[in-house]
């Protein structure tokens, strides 16, 4: 799709709040005003057994039944204001997400976050976690044991681990990746001179659903990070603190059958059992990746084209 109709489609949806008729670049405030409810719906899987939530009866508990759109008794998305700054806080309590009103293609997302303190089951153990799952489609919580997010490629947020790539509900990529050492269960990392191979879960042919970052390049906990993703058709890129760390070529999605390429998408931010913090969320329109980022991702051909 092209800058302008793009957005022709973000003035319907009241997307130019944030742009200048001058501005060269129209960026998106997603977060305006303190207001995550203007761009972005709750949706919530079904609670951990050891989780009680307020109305979450036996009955509808043993019929395996998601909270569902809309619906948050407690409070696991909400604005809260730390010196003066309104940020968004997740508590990580139940397993859901932030899901965007609006499917995007060809654009820059870009946020900011840091980790809180609270953990919940069945994460308590296990490093703090979050995500953002992009080209997402399909019916809400198609993928996870608590019907939890859409079917998507994700860029994790995760400690230890942001800007790794997971496959979700059937859609995957291709990744130029290395072996891996010293990763219990993620053999490969991405590597821009590696060899190419198929991200997926072993029916659709792939090696596994999921490839480690290049690096860790995070900050240390209580510090902001930035976190950034650039979609270009059916590739993508993912930035950790200002670095090239993920890179992904040919995203599609298949029924087992039938693959279809993936260009456009919703997009999640993920509540998943730790407490985290948002801010920054922008999004602005691109027709081509930045100056000498195609080459950092090892994409052929240098920069490339919208």
């Amino acid at each position: 799709m092209n800058k302008i109709s793009y957005w022709m489609i973000a003035m319907c949806a009241g997307l130019l709040t944030a742009c200048s008729p001058t501005s060269h670049t129209q960026v998106v405030d997603l977060f305006p005003d303190g207001d995550f409810g203007r761009y972005w719906d709750v949706y919530l899987g079904i609670p951990h057994p050891r989780v009680e939530v307020p109305g979450y009866s036996d009955s509808i508990r043993a019929a395996q039944e998601p909270l569902g759109l809309g619906h948050d008794p407690l409070g696991v998305f909400e604005v809260v204001e730390v010196d003066g700054e309104p940020l968004i806080r997740i508590s990580g309590q139940v397993y859901g997400c932030l899901t965007s009103r609006t499917s995007y293609s060809n654009y820059h997302f870009s946020w900011e976050f840091k980790w809180g303190d609270a953990v919940w089951p069945p994460r308590e153990q296990l490093p703090m976690d979050s995500g953002i799952l992009y080209h997402c489609s399909g019916p809400q919580g198609a993928f996870g044991t608590y019907r939890s997010w859409m079917s998507s490629v994700e860029c994790q947020v995760e400690a230890g681990d942001c800007g790794e790539y997971w496959s979700l509900a059937g859609a995957y990529a291709d990744i130029a990746s290395a072996e891996n050492s010293g990763v219990e269960g993620e053999p490969f990392r991405f590597d821009p001179d590696g060899s190419p191979r198929t991200f997926a879960r072993s029916h659709l042919g792939g090696v596994g659903p999921v490839c480690h970052e290049s690096r860790d390049v995070e900050h240390p906990k209580g510090e902001w990070n930035r976190g950034e993703i650039y979609v270009l058709g059916d590739q993508s890129i993912h930035l950790i603190n200002g670095e090239v760390v993920m890179a992904l070529q040919n995203i599609r999605k298949s029924d087992g059958e039938t693959e279809t390429p993936l260009t456009s998408g919703f997009i999640q931010i993920q509540s998943e059992g730790a407490e985290i913090f948002y801010r920054n969320l922008k999004m602005e329109p691109i027709t081509h990746f930045p100056e000498g980022w195609a080459s950092k991702a090892g994409f052929s051909g240098g920069e490339i084209d919208g």
